[in-house]
């Protein structure tokens, strides 16, 4: 979850330090939950399937790690407008697989089979079926109204993934009617706070921390307002929601787990981040970027042209000569675009051959294409 706020342009040497590390800054957390000595859960919090440790945690790492870092090269030169998907068949493929996997991910993290609590397992998977119909028709009806009669899918895939994410926690603690709104509700705040992302330009590639972040927290919270108690069982300690008469009790302690995830992973985040960066480079360069951080890395090849077509332009040295300025004005259209053997937008460099003597050009102007190389 945590590297979708690093997609792009995040060193892949310096990620996996990162991950290493996150991993145990994750097990606190948990053990804080569901650890039956954790102060979390001492305090009464109530959390079945990790809307908290894994949902929320991941969704605050995630954005702490896209302010770290900045956004992306030109990602905000031509408004807020998020860039063109690359394969939404794939992209839905990939939501269908999430959503069964999610019924596996909930059920599996009820009381089991035996002894008559196969109850609850039932329960757990109708009630993300009906939470996610609730994210997902509320996410259409956004997107059209948002875009004037035009559904956006990234737009309804992010709703159904967060509704998916509200109903986590408490998955087998609703009712069909607050499952269904506690979705729509986890749909429409992530949809929301997708649109503040973009208007103060913090650069979210696939908005994990709006789909884990926010709606691990409203999953949270939602737990305090809607809970039903299952008698039979110790979950939520005899108390229900606060809309089912239960008082502002077990509301409480899902406000004090919301806020101690949030505090411990910006915290943890840009702490681990910024020891990391002393001793690797966590951000990859303005060219490496534009070329693409799975070429770099990897040489893995995404644009039509073959592996073997890129490398004259991989070879060539680009010098640029403000790094402050071209981060902060300049415009690198995409590794298509360079794949193609031009640069455009905003930019100021200078290209020479193995020997140093210089064969291209230098401009500065939003309307100069410069050629890099195709020969």
């Amino acid at each position: 979850i945590a590297s979708g706020g690093m997609a792009e342009r995040f060193n892949f040497r310096a990620y996996c330090l990162y991950a290493f590390f996150n991993s145990l800054l994750y097990a606190l957390a948990a053990g804080w939950v569901w650890r039956e000595t954790g102060f979390l859960a001492v305090l009464g919090a109530v959390d079945i399937a990790g809307a908290g440790p894994v949902h929320m945690l991941g969704g605050v790492c995630s954005f702490a790690a896209a302010t770290f870092l900045g956004p992306r090269i030109g990602r905000f030169d031509n408004g807020h407008h998020h860039p063109p998907m690359g394969n939404t068949v794939i992209a839905f493929l990939g939501l269908f697989i999430l959503w069964w996997a999610w019924l596996a991910f909930n059920t599996a993290s009820s009381y089991g089979l035996s002894r008559g609590r196969w109850g609850f397992t039932i329960r757990a998977a109708v009630m993300t079926m009906l939470g996610s119909m609730g994210g997902g028709v509320l996410a259409c009806a956004f997107s059209i109204f948002d875009n004037k009669g035009k559904a956006y899918p990234f737009q309804i895939m992010n709703g159904v993934l967060a509704s998916l994410v509200s109903v986590t926690g408490g998955c087998y603690l609703y009712d069909s009617w607050s499952a269904v709104l506690t979705g729509a509700i986890g749909s429409l705040l992530c949809l929301l706070c997708m649109k503040l992302m973009d208007k103060f330009k913090i650069d979210d590639p696939l908005y994990a921390c709006t789909v884990h972040g926010v709606g691990g927290a409203w999953g949270l919270i939602s737990i305090g307002l809607f809970a039903v108690d299952p008698i039979s069982q110790p979950t939520t300690g005899g108390r229900s929601g606060l809309f089912l008469g239960g008082g502002f009790d077990l509301l409480k302690s899902q406000m004090a787990e919301a806020g101690t995830i949030l505090v411990w992973g910006l915290l943890t985040t840009w702490t681990l981040l910024w020891i990391i960066n002393q001793f690797v480079r966590v951000k990859l360069t303005p060219e490496e970027e534009a070329l693409g951080a799975d070429y770099v890395e990897h040489e893995v090849d995404h644009a039509r042209n073959a592996l073997e077509e890129m490398k004259p332009l991989w070879s060539r040295e680009v010098e640029l000569s403000d790094g402050l300025q071209y981060r902060l004005s300049s415009s690198v259209a995409s590794a298509r675009d360079l794949s193609s053997g031009m640069y455009k937008g905003n930019i100021n460099a200078a290209f020479t051959d193995g020997n140093g003597v210089p064969f291209g050009a230098s401009a500065k102007n939003d309307q100069t294409q410069v050629n890099c190389g195709v020969n």
